[in-house]
């Protein structure tokens, strides 16, 4: 049930400044000041996010994303690796994601993390 409900949020979509990124073995630069929610679909991709995000969606299996600000973090895929320097919320359906964070965009110790999947790891970094 929550697979469908990160899934719709994948799907639906948010105002005018949004990317929606398809395919499979790709090398990606996005620049959420321009479209600050992104929406990946896709395996075995490695993305660079300048910026500060909304929101990043991830639907797909081995990606590595390093962004450098992201509000709140949807996975719905598996063996998914998401550095970030900022981050407030975090939704994991999937399993085998790590989410590497520094600080939490507003001042609350950690993000807000819903996870419910299996073997994912959060881990704040230096």
């Amino acid at each position: 049930m929550m697979r469908l409900a990160l899934l719709s949020l994948l799907a639906a979509g948010a105002a005018a400044a949004e990317v929606n990124v398809n395919g499979n073995d790709g090398n990606h630069k996005l620049d959420c000041r321009k479209d600050p929610v992104v929406n990946f679909f896709g395996n075995h991709n490695t993305f660079r996010i300048a910026g500060a995000c909304k929101q990043l969606n991830i639907g797909g299996n081995d990606n590595t994303i390093t962004a450098d600000s992201v509000a709140m973090i949807t996975v719905a895929g598996n063996r998914n690796t998401i550095t970030t320097t900022a981050t407030d919320q975090v939704g994991l359906s999937g399993s085998t994601n790590t989410i590497l964070w520094k600080r939490t965009i507003r001042a609350k110790a950690k993000p807000a993390v819903l996870d419910r999947g299996d073997h994912n790891t959060i881990t704040q970094t230096k």
